[in-house]
């Protein structure tokens, strides 16, 4: 429910902000002050959290600042890779990243996910003590938030 109420938000947080963002709607990079504001308000949850993701929290806000678009892929592999999580029977969901493996690729609901896979698989080769489940969700998590919609509290595991 979370990812999918973050998926809606990132929607109409980057729609609503077209107006406002005239220069840079063709995804183009933030200007360096934008990146060191976008920055800056982040280092309260960073320092709060204090989880040891915040490494991994920071190439993301820098990865989707050098290209915006990641944002909203993001999102959608982490909504794509929780979505079958089954409450009642426990199972499903992100755990174990599977979602990077070709039987759940192949799913027509996951077309074209396979482009971003490698550009987080930089950033897992970078933190291999991030699993591939909580990168997944992780990354769809800082995304809304560095899009400017809300804070999602995440916690790995």
């Amino acid at each position: 429910v979370a990812v999918a109420k973050a998926a809606f938000l990132v929607n109409f947080a980057v729609s609503s902000r077209r107006a406002d963002a005239s220069a840079y709607d063709k995804g183009d990079p933030l200007p360096d002050a934008a990146v060191q504001k976008l920055w800056n308000t982040r280092l309260g949850v960073f320092s709060v959290e204090n989880d040891g993701f915040d490494a991994v929290r920071r190439e993301i806000v820098q990865l989707i600042t050098a290209d915006r678009t990641l944002g909203a892929s993001f999102v959608r592999l982490s909504f794509h890779s929780s979505g079958t999580y089954d409450k009642f029977t426990r199972s499903g969901g992100s755990s174990k990243g599977t979602v990077r493996f070709q039987d759940e690729l192949s799913h027509e609901a996951n077309a074209g996910l396979q482009k971003i896979l490698p550009i987080l698989e930089k950033v897992k080769g970078r933190h291999p003590i991030i699993s591939y489940a909580d990168l997944y969700t992780l990354a769809g998590a800082v995304s809304v938030e560095a899009l400017g919609g809300p804070r999602i509290l995440w916690k790995g595991g």
